[in-house]
């Protein structure tokens, strides 16, 4: 039993030392899992840090999109202010295209005029004696005279209009300060040749006086003098022509002036054309510049970006290799030890089962006992009770024994015993003939070895409440065997 005992201990010690190694290998991949999800875990903050960068790279290339375009923006409005001024001076262009046609007309006009002046100068010089040549003359003159008004109200008209529209009118004023200067000239020789007139005229007076003495004479001087108030009439209407002139000239003062300043102007604007051109031609060198930039930096950015992804690609490619190999390995590992565990645990449960049964017949055997003790315990109860009862006659008889021996041997003190007396003997009365007679050695002996085989059964049960099942058996099981072999042999004793 006790081999047995020690050969469960011996198992049950190997089965805890192999749990111990199945517990530390599942702490060693527990270990491993936690390395691993570490390093998933940095893997994951390293995504995550990508992932920003390429996000800041992002917003990088939309702000410069955005300012690409704001660029793109401002130099469409000022394509479109310099258009804008294009289609201005084009305007101004076919303005100043149109004055110097309506000019070109004036002068031809005035070409005309004055070819008809000649004509009618060398008409006038021609006719001078004739009234009725001199009329004709001086009709035409008043007609062209009222168109050379219509002609110049008709200019002054056109260069007010350009003056209200701040047109460039330089040749415009120009070929007018030539014609107001031709007119001038125009009024100075009709200034001279009214003189001139009027100096014939008088001449002619002092003539008809001198040779028309008759009666005619007073016709003559009417004629004259209506002759002379029609030439007053003439001067008169010239003068107003030449105060018509003079306004016009001042009026060409005006406009030349006007002429400067928009000279002045239209080199600003030619400057402010030029700085335009030049800020256009920069800004599109500029933007040009900008966007070839861009477009290399977006292309830089986009093969790092590419590079970048590819690495990361197989990179994680890779890792996902290791984590598939690495599972599969673990994997495998675990189940290969889940079934060495379960095999174990199976062979563990079996011996369990075995030990549970072997418990099973070691409790059924120790009720066994627990009755057969209780059955003797009974009985050694009454033998006790027996034994007590025994001994109490014993004693008595004892006493008598020695009380008769001592009165005896008052009564016959020469008498010598006729047989010797065995000290180890102990006499027994006849009445206790039928009783066991036994030496007095013995017979305490067996007592004392009762009393102790019943000392040793208490402490056996008491040792049995503190120690454990199999040893427990085993004392109760060599107790038991000694303490009935004992008892046998007493009570075999006690019936001899």
């Amino acid at each position: 039993m006790q081999r047995l005992t020690q050969l469960k201990t011996g198992h049950c010690k190997v089965l805890q030392e192999k749990l111990q190694t199945v517990e530390n290998e599942v702490n060693g991949l527990r270990k491993k899992l936690a390395d691993t999800e570490r390093e998933q875990l940095q893997q994951g903050q390293e995504l995550c840090n990508v992932r920003f960068t390429l996000k800041q790279e992002e917003e990088k290339r939309k702000i410069a999109v955005w300012v690409y375009d704001k660029m793109k923006e401002q130099l469409r409005e000022k394509e479109d202010q310099y258009n804008k001024e294009v289609k201005m001076k084009q305007k101004l262009e076919i303005r100043v295209r149109e004055l110097d046609m309506e000019l070109k007309t004036v002068r031809h006009n005035l070409n005309t005029v004055l070819e008809e002046r000649n004509c009618i100068e060398r008409q006038l010089f021609q006719e001078q004696s004739t009234r009725i040549i001199q009329d004709e003359i001086l009709a035409n003159h008043l007609h062209k005279q009222k168109e050379l008004k219509m002609a110049q109200e008709k200019i002054s008209s056109q260069l007010q209009e350009a003056l209200d529209q701040h047109i460039e009118p330089a040749q415009c004023a120009e070929e007018m300060q030539d014609c107001i200067q031709k007119l001038g000239l125009e009024n100075h020789k009709l200034k001279e040749t009214a003189r001139k007139q009027a100096e014939k005229i008088e001449q002619l007076k002092k003539n008809l006086l001198s040779e028309f003495k008759s009666d005619d004479l007073t016709e003559k001087l009417e004629s004259a003098s209506d002759k002379y108030l029609h030439l007053y009439e003439q001067n008169q209407l010239l003068r107003r022509e030449l105060l018509s002139m003079r306004t016009t000239q001042r009026k060409c003062e005006k406009l030349k002036k006007h002429k400067k300043k928009l000279e002045q102007e239209v080199v600003s604007l030619r400057s402010h054309m030029k700085r335009n051109m030049i800020e256009c031609g920069q800004l599109e060198q500029y933007k040009w510049e900008i966007e070839e930039k861009t477009k290399q930096e977006l292309v830089g950015k986009l093969k790092q970006v590419n590079l970048f992804l590819q690495t990361q690609a197989a990179y994680e490619d890779k890792l996902e290799k290791l984590r598939q190999k690495q599972n599969a390995s673990v994997r495998t590992q675990m189940e290969l030890r889940i079934r060495d565990l379960e095999s174990e645990f199976s062979k563990m449960k079996s011996q369990v089962d075995c030990n549970q049964i072997e418990m099973e017949n070691y409790k059924q055997l120790y009720l066994a006992e627990v009755k057969i003790r209780k059955s003797l315990s009974n009985k050694l109860s009454k033998t006790d009770e027996r034994l007590a009862e025994v001994k109490t006659k014993l004693l008595l008889e004892r006493k008598q024994n020695r009380a008769s021996q001592y009165s005896m041997v008052d009564k016959r003190p020469a008498l010598e015993p006729t047989c010797p007396r065995d000290s180890n003997k102990f006499f027994i009365p006849r009445s206790f003939s039928g009783e066991i007679m036994l030496p007095k050695s013995d017979l305490w002996h067996s007592i004392e070895t009762m009393e102790n085989c019943k000392t040793k059964k208490e402490a056996s049960w008491m040792d049995a409440e503190t120690s454990p099942g199999p040893q427990l058996l085993m004392n109760l099981n060599l107790d038991s065997v000694e303490f009935s072999s004992r008892v046998y042999s007493s009570m075999k004793l006690e019936s001899s």
